[in-house]
């Protein structure tokens, strides 16, 4: 009798750790980048900025790429004017020029004024309250082209933008 209770508690574990993969994607769908010659992820968060409709909320420890820059400005006017473009990045990793860049296109730009440790490191996108980029790459291209492994994960899911 124990070496049936034995057998089928592995076929229970092993039928859990084969379907539930699956499960979680098909529930939860979402797309991985990792840093390398063509910029998969900021290609990735671009898209995310570049199909915003309602809002964007971004948050990286350093922010120092135009591109996104000019996305984030880009968005619609809409938007902007009403205070649903939005960047958190820490005080002492985004140039003076970059912040007044985007303050003139109408995001909204929060320092976050720790200095030294603890400090904010998040790196999270969320769009429109459906789309939830996160990952290890900050807002710079010597950390989307390769130079650091780093990742970008897209999420599609309103009950994982809403917990952002």
């Amino acid at each position: 009798m124990n070496l049936f209770k034995n057998k089928t508690v592995i076929v229970v574990f092993a039928l859990f750790f084969t379907l539930i993969p699956g499960v979680l994607q098909a529930a939860l769908p979402w797309d991985a980048k990792f840093s390398q010659s063509g910029s998969p992820i900021k290609t990735q968060i671009l898209n995310l900025i570049n199909s915003a409709a309602l809002s964007v909320d971004f948050a990286v420890y350093s922010f120092a790429d135009n591109d996104l820059l000019n996305a984030l400005g880009g968005t619609p006017q809409a938007m902007r004017s009403a205070g649903k473009v939005r960047l958190v990045v820490d005080k002492d990793d985004i140039s003076a020029t970059m912040i007044s860049a985007l303050q003139a296109a109408g995001v909204l730009v929060y320092l976050d004024p720790t200095s030294g440790s603890p400090y904010s490191h998040n790196k999270f996108l969320v769009v429109d309250g459906l789309y939830v980029w996160m990952g290890s790459a900050n807002a710079s291209s010597s950390n989307y082209n390769g130079y650091y492994d780093n990742n970008g994960n897209v999420f599609s899911s309103a009950l994982l933008a809403a917990n952002y």
